[in-house]
């Protein structure tokens, strides 16, 4: 499966088919915000992270599908995890892949 498919033939907010209004989705962000789950291999750990707009995790589109696609990726079935260098908590820096990969329930 490929992910970037997904996120650039379909969500694209310009070109796709079924374009991602990312206005109304920075509104709708704001009053309840959206929290992407994944999981972070970090030297030799692994831990459930949420990305979210107000941890600077996505601020443009590009970020946004980077959450995304770290959110959806199945080592092994779709690509290697997905390296990562969030803006307010550096110390979360590594490679994020689908949470449920190791936690059968990724967010408590």
């Amino acid at each position: 499966m490929k992910i970037s498919f997904l996120l650039d033939k379909i969500m694209d907010p310009i070109s796709g088919l079924r374009p991602l209004d990312l206005e109304t989705f920075k509104y709708n962000d704001k009053m309840q915000p959206l929290r992407i789950v994944a999981s972070c291999a970090s030297n030799g750990n692994y831990a459930p992270v949420c990305f979210g707009s107000d941890d600077g995790d996505f601020s443009t589109k590009k970020d946004f599908f980077r959450c995304l696609e770290a959110s959806m990726t199945v080592p092994g079935a779709t690509r290697p995890p997905v390296p990562f260098v969030r803006q307010t908590n550096r110390n979360k820096n590594g490679k994020y892949f689908d949470a449920f990969c190791f936690e059968p329930i990724p967010y408590r």
